[in-house]
């Protein structure tokens, strides 16, 4: 019996220890995953597709005991051990008596609703959800640390990761992937990792270097009473050793695929934070492409498999590229670093406006409102609100977070990333303390000032008060800050742009396209 007529057979029977009355038979590019009310099994898929060798028996069940240790490391709980697939009266079973055709590892079901990507709601919780994520690694990673010798550590080893990755992308070329853009985004990878080489080895001499976990996103943690990080890369340690900052760029990456670029930030705040590496920030831009183009191979692959269903293939090549779309946005950036300085009365659209020109360009995105309420040590989607003036606005706290938000907007800018800062900098001074900033570290600055009607914000203050926002900020807040401000008439025109953000999307697009095309290369459409 050949492997799929194993697999169809199965998947039509009462073939398991835990006698369910339904099975469910869900596909990857490297395996069969069979799905019960309490328990999953896994039988490697007998190929060979370079990276990953399961084209005999042995290696499968080699596999199998690799995965198994690996992913007890995160989710002890969760992996139960292999077992084999036997024939009794020509029909397999598993964990059966006799000889094994196959093997698979058993683990214990969680329920979807603790899945990390379904938590996060956009609302108070995320940032906490992320931030015991966070600590969850930052455990982890003490505990896996490797010597500077190891034979997976260091730059060689990476670059040719690296390397058979595009050699994989290389045959979708010109099907799910412009020809031309994946060279340009082949030449971007060289070039950085031939930049990056001696901060490399530098990492690994200071013990950066890990045997981590291999493909940390969304879709592998659980979250309830303790975090479980499953699904580990088992086939290729070369894949799950080196810098911890390619795991950590894996799961920042996966959060602004889905567009949120603020607790990316905030999960590598808070492991900077905690494994003492105010570098590590600098290094993400490339491991983040690099792994926004794993996932767009992952998903490639799965287009290719006859026996998946249609929808899972199609659904594979949606998912190839946006991943390689979010590969280019994030190496888009081409010239010197550059500040774009997102201002404006509270109430106008301004931070809806910075998130999507983050996604559009790849910039990372720095907001007043986000660290205002980290610095108290609160969930930036919690109301802080107070009187004007007092807690978290006093005059005192909102020098701090002035301060808060400059060091980060430096240190990413020395590391040659853009930022977008997103605050009202509605006082001449905080102006200033920008500019300042920008001419320290030799970046290109430009104010986006953004303005709406009355009625307008008026409708837009109604909506924030139906959901959780960042912003503390009501219509009587807005009136106030309306009296007092200081208009930005300092800024020379060759800095500043006012934005109407009315203004139909296609034309306030177009504006914007224009303003930042001198400095990052444009958008694909």
């Amino acid at each position: 019996m050949n492997q799929v007529s194993l697999i169809r057979t199965l998947a039509r029977s009462r073939a398991f220890p835990d006698r369910p009355r339904k099975v469910r038979l869900v596909q990857t590019h490297l395996s069969y995953v069979f799905l019960t009310p309490t328990r999953v099994y896994k039988i490697k898929k007998s190929v060979d597709l370079g990276f990953a060798d399961f084209s005999t028996l042995a290696r499968r069940r080699r596999y199998c005991r690799v995965e198994v240790e690996v992913n007890r490391r995160l989710a002890p709980r969760v992996y139960l051990g292999i077992e084999p697939v036997v024939l009794v009266a020509g029909r397999p079973v598993v964990g059966g008596r006799g000889r094994a055709v196959e093997y698979a590892v058993v683990m214990r079901r969680l329920p979807d609703t603790r899945l990390l990507s379904r938590r996060l709601r956009r609302g108070p919780g995320d940032y906490p959800l992320v931030a015991r994520v966070a600590e969850r690694l930052a455990r982890f990673y003490g505990q896996v640390k490797l010597g500077p010798g190891d034979r997976d550590t260091g730059a060689g080893p990476l670059a040719r990761v690296v390397r058979d990755n595009f050699r994989v992308l290389e045959k979708f070329s010109g099907d799910l992937f412009d020809a031309e853009a994946l060279a340009a985004l082949k030449g971007w990878s060289e070039h950085e990792l031939a930049a990056m080489r001696r901060r490399i080895e530098q990492r690994a001499r200071e013990g950066r270097s890990v045997e981590g976990h291999g493909d940390l996103h969304l879709a592998h943690i659980y979250v309830n009473n303790e975090i479980e990080i499953l699904d580990g890369t088992e086939f290729s340690r070369r894949f799950r050793a080196g810098d911890y900052a390619k795991d950590v760029a894996f799961l920042a990456m996966d959060l602004e695929a889905r567009d949120r670029h603020d607790l990316s930030r905030h999960l590598v705040r808070i492991l900077a934070r905690r494994l003492r590496d105010p570098d590590l920030p600098r290094l993400l831009p490339f491991y983040k492409a690099y792994r926004a183009l794993v996932r767009a191979k992952v998903n490639a692959l799965l287009t290719g498999e006859r026996e998946v269903p249609i929808e899972a293939r199609r659904a594979g090549a949606r998912g190839a590229r946006r991943y390689f779309k979010l590969a280019e946005r994030i190496t888009r950036w081409r010239g010197a670093p550059a500040l774009i300085v997102m201002g404006g009365l509270t109430g106008v659209g301004k931070t809806a406006l910075a998130l999507d020109v983050a996604r559009r360009y790849g910039v990372e995105w720095v907001a007043t409102d986000v660290a205002r309420k980290l610095l108290a040590g609160l969930d930036p989607f919690l109301s802080a609100r107070a009187g004007i003036g007092r807690g978290l606005y006093s005059p005192a706290h909102r020098r701090a977070t002035l301060r808060a938000v400059l060091r980060e907007a430096r240190s990413l800018l020395r590391s040659g990333r853009p930022v977008i800062l997103d605050g009202t900098f509605q006082r001449r001074e905080d102006r200033a303390a920008v500019r300042r900033l920008a001419r320290r570290e030799c970046a290109e600055i430009r104010f986006l000032w953004c303005e709406a009607p009355l009625d307008v914000v008026r409708r837009r203050f109604r909506k924030r008060a139906e959901g959780p926002s960042f912003s503390d900020a009501d219509w009587k807040v807005y009136l106030a800050m309306r009296k007092r401000q200081e208009p930005p008439v300092e800024i020379p025109l060759s800095e500043i742009t006012f934005l109407d953000t009315t203004c139909a999307s296609p034309v306030l697009w177009r504006r914007i396209d224009a303003l930042l095309a001198p400095l990052a290369s444009p958008p694909s459409r």
